[in-house]
């Protein structure tokens, strides 16, 4: 067989990484692993993440840029995921009351040339806005999704203008949540403008009533607040003849126009001290319920929350007087003709401390002048005589979790008491409550189930939650009670067809 035909000649060493000849390179392979690695986006991510950790800000390494181009492509990806939320805070200083407060004065916003302000727990300074704002927009190119404003005391216009002008370069199409525009603006255009394409707003201003939005608009979300109840109250009384005038100014500033999924309602819970308990316009709240076809409510109480005084409404008794703690009484205001239930009711008391005050105080714990328990006892009642439910969620305060952990026996005598005050109320419903606590063992939850109840001259038996009640609460915000011990108790009252399940999250040691 004859030999091959040589298709190149032989080259030297020197020749070997390149040959004009062979047109063939050699491999590097060091420098093409390397290559691979750091133009790998997956790669970049996981050591961006490594370098930066979890409680840093990605805009503290800033040099990681310099890298190389994939490494900037990473950098700005992680800026512009780091705003799609943003929330917007005073500079606050710690008093000598040791309580918090804002550490500029707000009452010449306009003169005072400099000053600093929170974006995502980041401090900014006004002389910093112009080049921090235009690298934002120019450079990562951010797209802000939901814009709140959190923690203001007073109106602040400089500094409502430079965000929805500078951060946000005057695009509010992107935004889908906007919350919070009442504590640093009085109500504006560029508010209305903005409230009208969002699908969570809130709280919702007067002003946004008063001059409607235009056209039809359905939110997933609206957020509302005692104050606004008050208002619109007021304004439906003011320089009116009779209650026919009144309602139909209800009705006009109140439209179907407007529909939403889920409406927020926000009171203090300052409704837990029966001499200074605040009342609230019942015929309001169920327009609203009713004109904007609401699916789902989520009651919020929060302590300190500041209002106006009702008696500017309710002394030319128009509406009635509703409270949360009044004893309870035969609804005759109750909607006829609609549905009997909502889909869902939640009750977030996770910031009532006044709640937690008068809830130890019903145990006996202390005693505390002006302070009424049993018409705290009232609350969970009235909360499902207003909106009724056949399942209502409730998150109870934080300062429980002191309480539970010294007394966990009389603590749960005395939720069943709170949530079973009212027979008629109570009658056909399931409750899921959810305490977070610490200190409190998985036996001495499990020790419940031992002992005897009784509500109301009646037996309730105490019992291990079954997989669908778990599963229940797991769907309920999720991923909020993954870092705790989880234990379940159900209490049923078979008499009254009613059924309180328990979820004790337990902070792990």
């Amino acid at each position: 067989m004859p030999p091959r035909k040589k298709l190149h000649d032989d080259i030297f060493d020197e020749e070997e990484d390149y040959c004009p000849k062979r047109k063939i390179k050699k491999l590097d392979i060091v420098i093409d692993s390397a290559w691979k690695v750091f133009n790998n986006q997956h790669i970049l991510h996981f050591i961006t993440e490594n370098i930066v950790g979890n409680d840093k800000s990605i805009l503290d390494n800033l040099q990681l840029r310099l890298v190389s181009k994939a490494f900037n492509n990473v950098v700005l990806s992680k800026v512009r995921a780091e705003f799609v939320t943003v929330q917007v805070s005073p500079c606050h200083i710690i008093g000598t009351n040791g309580e918090y407060s804002e550490c500029e004065e707000h009452e010449d916003n306009d003169t005072n040339t400099d000053r600093s302000f929170t974006v995502n727990d980041r401090k900014v300074w006004f002389h910093q806005v112009p080049k921090f704002f235009e690298f934002l927009n120019s450079v990562a190119r951010i797209r802000v999704r939901n814009l709140l404003f959190s923690g203001f005391i007073s109106p602040d216009q400089r500094l409502h203008k430079c965000i929805l002008y500078s951060l946000l370069d005057g695009n509010w199409f992107s935004l889908y949540s906007y919350k919070g525009a009442d504590e640093v603006c009085i109500g504006c255009t560029a508010c209305q403008e903005i409230a009208s394409r969002v699908r969570i707003y809130g709280p919702v201003q007067l002003c946004t009533l008063v001059e409607p939005i235009r056209g039809r608009k359905h939110y997933e979300q609206l957020i509302i607040t005692e104050i606004l109840l008050a208002e619109i109250a007021v304004h439906c009384i003011t320089m009116v003849e009779s209650k026919a005038e009144a309602f139909n100014r209800l009705t006009k500033i109140i439209t179907p126009e407007i529909s939403c999924d889920q409406l927020d309602l926000v009171f203090s819970d300052r409704c837990m001290w029966s001499k200074q308990t605040l009342s609230h316009p019942r015929e309001v709240i169920d327009w609203i319920v009713k004109a904007w076809s609401v699916k789902s409510i989520n009651v919020r109480f929060i302590t300190g929350y500041s209002s106006i005084d009702y008696n500017l409404w309710a002394s030319k008794r128009v509406f009635t007087e509703v409270r949360f703690d009044e004893m309870l009484v035969k609804d005759s205001l109750r909607r006829q003709n609609e549905r009997d239930n909502f889909e869902r009711v939640e009750v977030d008391m996770q910031a009532g401390d006044e709640i937690a005050t008068c809830f130890a105080e019903s145990m006996g714990m202390f005693e505390r002048s002006g302070m009424s328990a049993t018409a705290f006892q009232n609350v969970c009642a009235n909360v499902k005589r207003i909106f009724p439910s056949q399942d209502m969620f409730l998150i109870l305060p934080i300062e429980l979790a002191r309480v539970a952990s010294a007394e966990f026996d009389g603590f749960c005598e005395a939720l069943l008491e709170f949530a079973w005050k009212d027979e008629r109320t109570a009658r056909h419903s399931r409750l899921f409550f959810r305490l977070y606590t610490f200190g409190i063992t998985e036996q001495e939850v499990m020790r419940q189930i031992e002992k005897t109840f009784k509500i109301n001259c009646r037996p309730v038996a105490a019992m291990l939650s079954d997989p669908n009640i778990r599963r229940a609460f797991l769907k309920w915000l999720p991923g909020t009670t993954t870092s705790f011990d989880r234990s379940l108790l159900s209490f049923t009252d078979v008499s009254n067809n009613c059924v309180l399940h328990l979820e004790v999250c337990v902070e792990p040691v």
